[in-house]
């Protein structure tokens, strides 16, 4: 059954490394993740970053951390602004049988860009 999720908060640029799964390994690992944590859901840190955790995004080809906080929802909408800081902050609150966080987040930060 598909809820209403919201969400709000910063992507948080991180240190790059060559790839973009070297950086997310890097990271998980400083959260104190291990290979065993991912090798229940995947093979890769970065899916297991994105997809499994949301505790990153990948935006224009960099790794971002996810600084999120989740409210209680009552209708749909996502919205992303570029921050003075180097950071993007978002809003989101969609139902999660329409999308995933990422695909919402991949709007928000499309419309941003048009913006631009």
């Amino acid at each position: 059954m598909s809820e209403i999720e919201y969400h709000k908060g910063k992507l948080v640029p991180i240190q790059q490394f060559e790839t973009l799964e070297e950086t997310a390994k890097f990271h998980l690992q400083a959260l104190g993740y291990i290979d065993n944590d991912i090798g229940d859901y995947t093979s890769s840190w970065l899916n297991y970053a994105v997809h499994e955790t949301n505790l990153a995004h990948v935006y224009n080809g960099k790794l971002y951390r996810i600084d999120d906080t989740w409210k209680d929802p009552t209708e749909g909408f996502a919205d992303a602004e570029k921050n003075e800081d180097g950071t993007i902050s978002y809003e989101m609150q969609y139902s999660n049988g329409g999308g995933s966080f990422g695909e919402v987040l991949d709007s928000a930060l499309e419309r941003m860009n048009d913006k631009d």
